[in-house]
This record gives structure tokens, C-alpha cells and sequence, in this order.
């Protein structure tokens, strides 16, 4: 269920919050995210593909706002099978 849309300052890692799925553009954010164990969406930008080469875990990847419907969904149906297990 979406609980609310969070804002931090930049010196507090993201997975403070405790989410399941988080979406972000920033490399350091995404590899926060991932060693708690959350779900990532990251944005295909320039800057993020060095570290989706280099990422040893796997996360979803959005082009942009558009198409963020469709990858949300896939993480949320990938979550409720995760949960079930």
C-alpha cells in the first residue's frame, strides 16, 4: 500500500525510513537501498551505469516517469511473492 511520498536532507541514508520499494537517481542512494535489503528503482541516467555494471544485486530500472507505472507494478507483484514464500 503507498504510504506517503518521503523527503530527507542528503546526509540521511534513505533506508532510515524503512520501505519496501524505494525509487531514486543517485548511485550512493541505490547502493544504501540494496544493503537493507529494499527494493530499488533506479532511473536510467548516465551517471547510474557504471553502477548497474558493477552492482552485485539485482533492482529495477526505469527509463522515466512515464513508464513507472509498469516497473512499480512488476516490484509489487515481485514483493507479494517474495512475502508469500
Amino acid at each position: 500500500m503507498f504510504a506517503g511520498v518521503h523527503f530527507l536532507s542528503n546526509a540521511e541514508p534513505k533506508s532510515i525510513l524503512g520501505c519496501d520499494i524505494y525509487i531514486d537517481d543517485a548511485p550512493h542512494v541505490a547502493k544504501d537501498v540494496l544493503e537493507s535489503g529494499a527494493e530499488l528503482i533506479l532511473f536510467d541516467q548516465p551517471w547510474n551505469h557504471q553502477f548497474a555494471i558493477e552492482s552485485n544485486k539485482s533492482f529495477y530500472i526505469a527509463d522515466d516517469w512515464t513508464n513507472m507505472p509498469q516497473v512499480l507494478g512488476h516490484a509489487c507483484r515481485w514483493l507479494s511473492i517474495k512475502d508469500a514464500q
